[in-house]
């Protein structure tokens, strides 16, 4: 299954960026992540509607790729790789997290077990998501 959607705004925020509550002694999700979480989820169901698609729940292992398109205004930069922040661990984790709550996964986002995460300039902010279910035994000899 491949889902392709834009999003209004770059994916800059990420699961790793908390803030902490030294008051009540609690770490919390910064507005930021939460807005990018929804924003996520928000575009995966529009998507999902608009083709008329339902979330699979992958049950065994999945591979998942993402290539993140970070919109600039500087043509020159137009499809090549993006090597500075986010990093491409920290920007996958919210993404994921999302396609659990979505139903994508029967045993949540530890089920991905090949993954592939691209990050690029673009002159639109866009999402592109590839995840299908993967052989147990692909590398069996």
């Amino acid at each position: 299954m491949t889902l392709d959607f834009d999003i209004s705004i770059n994916p800059y925020a990420t699961t790793q960026e908390k803030g902490i509550n030294w008051n009540a002694r609690r770490v919390y999700e910064k507005t930021e992540v939460s807005r990018m979480k929804n924003e996520y989820r928000a575009r995966i169901m529009q998507y999902m509607r608009t083709y008329n698609l339902k979330a699979p729940c992958f049950r065994g292992p999945v591979a998942l790729e993402v290539v993140f398109s970070f919109k600039t205004a500087d043509r020159r930069l137009w499809g090549c790789l993006k090597e500075t922040k986010p990093d491409a661990d920290n920007a996958i984790k919210g993404l994921q997290d999302v396609l659990g709550e979505l139903g994508f996964f029967h045993g949540g986002d530890q089920q991905v077990a090949d993954l592939h995460v691209i990050k690029l300039w673009a002159s639109n902010a866009r999402v592109k998501i590839t995840i299908k279910e993967v052989r147990r035994d692909i590398f069996r000899t």
